[in-house]
């Protein structure tokens, strides 16, 4: 206790702080005990050195005994305690003079240390804090103290680039946390008063996003009022600049830590302000990071975040708030809405044709009507699909713009430009911005410079004009234009590959010399439109030649990559990288490249604090990557080679693990018997992550051996690879996390937690293991639970199916596969065990001991885990057998862990395979032991179901019954029926119930236990005999 003194300090003036206004004085006399029973020492500690990051804990004592002499004083108490003679000296450096105290302090981490102590005095603990928000606001900069921002028109921002560092931020208590945070929320708040044009500091502003993610300052609560106070503040003052900052932080800071709901709540707000509300979506920079910021919330909702958040499955009320989650102008966030909801309905195993997934797809092609390509469709689950391929009014949608018409429009417009480019320039810009103009300038910009190696400064008064909503009109009508353009060149194939590096090198000049069309943008519309066979080669050539064979990307891709780390948080000079890059790589998009020098007009750019083309790229490549999968094989020389160019920007990933995830989850039907693209896949995400990090941080060993291997195919996994796997899930559950895992800071990792890394990590590579099928990886996990390897426990058991469960269903189908061999098994052998054992004894429905030898007996004989006879060594083994009780084991384990919409599978189950198996009274109590733990999870999840399963044991004992078999154990298998009835199910579906049980037997013992279930008995059954 007295080594651990200074912790339990620190844990004591955490809990302390807040509390410290509600407090009695009869709350102190247990901590002046404590006190006096931790420093007996009658010699004064010295003083420890004020500022470094021990200094906190060491403090920690002499802070909580001001915090209760402050309170004795405040409730003017006749005594006076003495403090103990250990912490004198921390008390004296306390008590002097406050001001010549704040004097002393000038780093951070000796006002941190200040905080802790003075949170009981209003007056200093204000000053503290205000002058923290200072040396990262810098409250009175001089133009020597400022720095350029990014972008054009002399952008500065205040001269303060190193951030709070997260020592300081670990220094301080919960609740001086959670001041600092509301005194830099009230500073980013603040209209730039004193500082004119000036931004936000950048040492200020990442503060702030650093101070987010602390789960101990109720995160929830921080957000809430991120969301209900700073956005609404920002509208109210058009400020144009700090929503801008809030929308990097969303983008580049935040991701990881919003939670689902608030994503979707988020996702509103966005969609209103691209609409206009207040003039946000009048400006170009923001409709864009806004777009950026509502992709990267979708891409970023997890596999079942999207059903859940809507509505209940089965629920009609799944479609009431479904509108705020659609995008009323951007065609490319509806489609990737739908892709996002095929992807939670093909890994929930939420397959439901009709019903709430096809009106979702009416909803959302209502707002913006769009088809698919034919192999997009192919890869949704079946609901998806058929919404598309059977409605009525999805088919009535047009595909986009006649590709011939389109041509001809262009060319028509093209006639038009050229003999109105001698008039005046007012006319121009008139005529091409009129009401009902086809979307076609950007075109004709492509034609200016095919046809004349140039655009000339008269095109920019017509892009000035184009609002940020039309100029995406636009943009989606330049990817079909070049696509029809260069498929109509086919006609001359001996000049195609001309015109196509021609077509090329000019939309290249439109992105980077012209600075017309942002190139994540541009590619995002692409790689989303509806193309058929022909045109998506074509489409294809293009984005390869536009990646691949030109500098300008690749230049800034590598330069980014050179000087950047993804550990973000472990960086003090993030931001002057940051600026390095943009002033190497400016990005500009207001079409500067078009405009006369000699009338050169700067637009004023909004700050950027954290994004760049790199960064913005990431999302749109997993789209694109997701695009080729689609076209594999043809597409498999391409995706290895974007793979190769750009795979390096997966380090800087918001969730490199669950995207690889999801992916070969999703795809799983497309990669079976791929192994070579699957290797390349997670070689490319995780294999240069892994080497800047110590080895097992992600990837088994072997794993790791594979990948750096030559070959894809020749590593056939053995039972020491797959035993390895679930020990390695099973010590970090259990807590024992490995040394590699202890060096990491997991608030600002991707999963939150060892636990689920470990789970997600090992997923990916069972998804991605070469020459093994589903099959194969399922039976080898159950191997692992049977033989007894590595033991046969809870948590070996437990970890086998949190695997199992994370899979795709041809991994844990096997394990129905299992149940029904075993139940089968079970109508052939004697049932003599099932009549010598009274099952009252045990708990026939619980799992919870059911592999473990009983404690108490354990404690009364010193026996050991092997000598101890467990529950199911006593019952299930004796019962159905061991391998069938192992089964059931797993089973249950299995459908506990599982996802709703994988719980829904063991209804039709039911159903389906394991109600026309049972002829036995063994068969049966083997089933009831599968259903009844689930009960409970199916009445708070899905009620309804319950019925369902009702009459499918009814059916089942019906058929046991006329056989003759049920016997033994007539009144546990009643009393479990009348259970469901009386706390379950009540009245409902009584009339089914009745006429099954009317079918019984009318002289055996389950007739006349059961008939009173139904109502009162008929006349002719009072004659029946009842004997025990």
């Amino acid at each position: 206790m007295m080594k651990s003194r200074k912790k339990l300090m620190w844990v004591l003036l955490q809990l302390f702080s807040p509390a410290i206004q509600s407090l009695q004085l009869s709350d102190l006399a247990p901590l002046f005990a404590i006190f006096k029973r931790l420093y007996p020492e009658q010699e004064a500690a010295p003083l420890p050195e004020i500022g470094t990051p021990d200094t906190a804990t060491a403090m920690a004592a002499s802070a909580v005994w001001m915090h209760m002499s402050t309170m004795l004083s405040r409730e003017n108490a006749g005594s006076v305690r003495q403090p103990p003679p250990f912490i004198r000296h921390h008390l004296q450096y306390l008590s002097q003079d406050k001001q010549k105290l704040l004097a002393q302090a000038r780093e951070p981490l000796q006002i941190a240390s200040l905080c802790n102590a003075f949170i009981s005095v209003p007056d200093t603990f204000t000053q503290l804090m205000a002058s923290l928000v200072e040396i990262w606001s810098g409250g009175s900069s001089q133009p020597s103290n400022m720095v350029a921002m990014p972008g054009t028109g002399n952008l500065m921002a205040v001269g303060i680039t190193e951030p709070c560092s997260l020592e300081l931020l670990d220094s301080l208590t919960t609740y001086a946390k959670m001041s600092l945070w509301n005194n830099v929320m009230s500073r980013v708040l603040k209209p730039s008063a004193g500082h004119g044009h000036l931004c936000l500091s950048p040492a200020l502003v990442e503060t702030y996003s650093r101070l987010m993610v602390y789960m101990e300052m109720d995160y929830g609560l921080a957000l809430k009022t991120f969301l209900g106070q700073a956005f609404p503040s920002v509208w109210r003052q058009n400020n144009k600049p700090t929503a801008h900052t809030f929308l990097e932080l969303l983008t580049y800071r935040l991701q990881r830590h919003i939670q689902p709901h608030y994503r979707l709540q988020l996702l509103g707000i966005l969609y209103q302000l691209s609409s206009g509300v207040g003039g946000f979506g009048n400006n170009y920079q923001l409709q864009l990071s806004m777009e950026s910021t509502a992709l990267r919330l979708l891409v970023g909702l997890g596999s079942s975040d999207l059903p859940s958040q809507i509505a209940k499955v089965t629920s009609d009320n799944r479609l009431q708030n479904i509108g705020q989650l659609l995008s009323p102008d951007s065609e490319e966030l509806n489609r990737l809405f739908v892709l996002v909801l095929a992807r939670s309905i093909r890994i929930g195993c939420l397959e439901s044709p009709g019903g709430w997934v096809d009106n979702a797809v009416r909803q959302t092609c209502n707002v913006t009507p769009h088809s698919w390509p034919q192999h997009v469709l192919d890869s949704m689950p079946e609901s998806v699909r058929a919404s598309y391929r059977d409605s009525p009014m999805l088919n009535s949608i047009s595909r986009p713009e006649d590709k011939q018409l389109l041509l001809s429009t262009v060319d028509e417009e093209w006639r038009k430009w050229t003999s109105m480019a001698s008039g005046p320039s007012q006319d121009v810009v008139a005529y091409f911005t009129r009401e009902g103009a086809p979307s076609v300038y950007l075109c004709l910009l492509l034609k200016m410079l095919l046809d004349q190696g140039k655009i000339p400064p008269l095109a920019y008064g017509v892009l000035e004009t184009l609002s940020a909503k039309t100029f995406a009109t636009h943009i989606r009508t330049l990817g079909d234009y070049i696509v029809a353009f260069l498929l109509a060149m086919r006609s001359d194939p001996n000049n195609q590959r001309v015109y196509i590096n021609r077509a090329v090198a000019a939309l290249n000049e439109l992105v980077w010399k012209y600075n017309v069309i942002p190139l994540d943008r541009l590619l995002l519309c692409m790689v989303l439109r509806h193309y058929d066979t022909s045109e998506l080669s074509v489409l294809l050539v293009i984005i390869h030649v536009l990646l691949m064979r030109t500098r300008e990307f690749k230049d800034r891709v590598s330069a980014f990559l050179t000087e950047n780390s993804p550990e973000y948080w472990l960086r003090s000079d993030w931001h002057q990288k940051h600026v390095t890059f943009h002033q190497t790589y400016p990005e500009l998009i207001y079409c500067e490249g078009v405009q006369d020098r000699a009338a050169h007009t700067q637009k004023t750019y909004l700050p950027i604090y954290y994004g760049n083309v790199c960064l913005r790229f990431l999302p749109v490549f997993d789209i694109f990557t997701h695009r080729l999968i689609e076209l594999l094989p043809q597409t498999l020389r391409s995706l290895e080679q974007l793979l190769d160019a750009f795979g390096g920007l997966y380090r800087f990933h918001d969730r490199p693990i669950t995207h690889l995830y999801h992916t070969l989850h999703y795809y799983q039907h497309v990669l079976a018997d791929k192994a070579a693209v699957k290797k390349k896949l997670v070689g490319a995400v995780l294999g240069r992550d892994i080497s800047d990090r110590s080895s097992g941080w992600c990837l088994s060993q072997k794993y790791q051996q594979y990948l750096t291997s030559d070959t894809a195919s020749q590593w056939i996994p053995d039972s020491a690879y797959f035993s390895g796997l679930v020990q390695r899930l099973v010590e970090v559950v259990n807590g024992h996390v490995p040394q590699q895992f202890s060096r990491r800071d997991w608030r600002f990792l991707e999963l939150p937690t060892p636990s689920l890394h470990v789970l997600y990590s090992t997923s990916v590579e069972l998804l991605s293991l070469p020459e093994l099928s589903g099959q194969d990886v399922g039976r080898s996990l159950l191997k692992v639970v049977f033989s007894g390897i590595i033991g046969f426990n809870m948590s070996v058991i437990n970890a086998a199916c949190l695997l199992l469960s994370a899979l795709p269903e041809s991994y844990w189908r096997v394990m129905n596969d299992q149940f029904m061999s075993d139940l089968q098994d079970m109508a052939s052998t004697d049932s003599e065990d099932l009549a010598s054992l009274d099952l009252h004894e045990f708990p026939p429905f619980s799992l919870e001991d059911l592999v473990s030898p009983p404690a108490k007996k354990q404690r009364l004989h010193g026996e050991d885990d092997a000598q101890t006879p467990s529950v199911f060594d006593q019952l299930f083994g004796k019962l159905f057998g061991e391998a069938a009780a192992r089964t059931l084991a797993l089973a249950t384990s299995f459908w506990h862990h599982s996802s709703i919409g994988q719980l829904l599978c063991l209804v039709s189950f039911i159903k389906d395979s394991v109600q026309s198996s049972v002829r036995t009274e063994k068969q049966l109590m083997y089933v009831f032991h599968l259903i009844a733990p689930m009960l409970a999870r199916f009445h708070s999840e899905r009620p309804s179901c319950i019925l369902e399963i009702v009459l499918a044991l009814y059916n089942m004992l019906r058929t046991v019954d006329s056989t003759g078999d049920v016997s033994q154990h007539v009144d546990l298998i009643c009393d479990f029926l009348y259970y469901i009835k009386y706390s379950l199910i009540g009245d409902a579906g009584k009339d089914e119930i009745s006429e099954i049980i009317s079918t019984f037997r009318t002289d055996s013992l389950l007739y006349s236990r059961l008939r009173f279930m139904v109502g009162p008995p008929k006349q002719q059954d009072l004659t029946v005999s009842e004997t025990a």
